[in-house]
């Protein structure tokens, strides 16, 4: 069951800074005679996110333990608002976030998502 996302937390991603693209659905294999072979891999189109949101020393600490205690360190699933139908959507985190300190009490988070059907 995918975890809930903190409401203290920021809700969106920077506008810009979030892009979408489809994941290859198929894998290609090696035959003895003739071109490779291609298959499906997912029965339901599977999408990689990269994103980065702004947060506050607090909130990066609120962050962390919703990170390393509720998703196990990024095994469990939550969900999140889509920036682009506001629907909400399932994520898995792919890579450990990285953090930016951009001055004073800011920081930019970076993500690398999945969006899981």
């Amino acid at each position: 069951m995918a975890q809930t996302w903190p409401g203290t937390l920021p809700q969106y991603f920077i506008a810009g800074t979030y892009t979408e693209a489809p994941k290859n659905q198929f894998i290609r294999s090696n035959v003895d005679i003739g071109r490779q072979r291609k298959r499906r891999m997912f029965t339901a189109e599977r999408k990689s996110v990269v994103g980065t949101m702004r947060m506050t020393r607090a909130q990066i600490t609120i962050f962390e333990t919703f990170y390393f205690t509720t998703c196990l360190g990024g095994i469990d699933t939550f969900n999140l608002t889509d920036p682009f139908d506001l629907s909400v959507r399932e994520y898995e985190f792919i890579d450990q976030p990285s953090y930016a300190h951009i001055g004073g009490d800011q920081y930019d988070v970076n993500f690398n998502l999945e969006i899981i059907p």
